[in-house]
Order: C-alpha cells, then structure tokens, then sequence
C-alpha cells in the first residue's frame, strides 16, 4: 500500500522515471510472486521475490541522488 502511494507522487521526483520503474518491478516482481504462490501453491514462483524486495530498495536509494 505504501509502494502504491509513493508510485502515486513518481512525478514529484528528481527523477521520476527511474523511480517509477524501480518501483513497478518491485510491485509486480515482489508482490505478484507472492500472489502466485499464495493462489498456486506452487513454491518455484518464489525465486522472484528477492529481486523485487532489491527494486524497491534500489527505488527508495535513487531518492537519496
């Protein structure tokens, strides 16, 4: 949800397009291989999940430049 409304103010950003893109790899990368496994059952779609958790980190570090 927080990811969210950050991807919401993007355009506010130094630069809003590496932002953005970090930040809609991590929503989907993350959380849609969360979803998958949760409504799959099937664990192998969990490899995912680190890269987006590192999108996301890399989206909040490009504020700080």
């Amino acid at each position: 949800l927080v990811h969210t409304a950050a991807l919401l103010a993007a355009p506010t950003t130094t630069r809003p397009n590496i932002f953005g893109a970090l930040l809609t790899t991590g929503i989907l990368a993350f959380s849609g291989t969360c979803y998958a496994v949760a409504y799959l059952e099937d664990r192998k779609y969990a490899t995912m999940a680190p890269f987006g958790g590192f999108a996301f980190i890399g989206a909040w570090a490009s504020l700080l430049f």
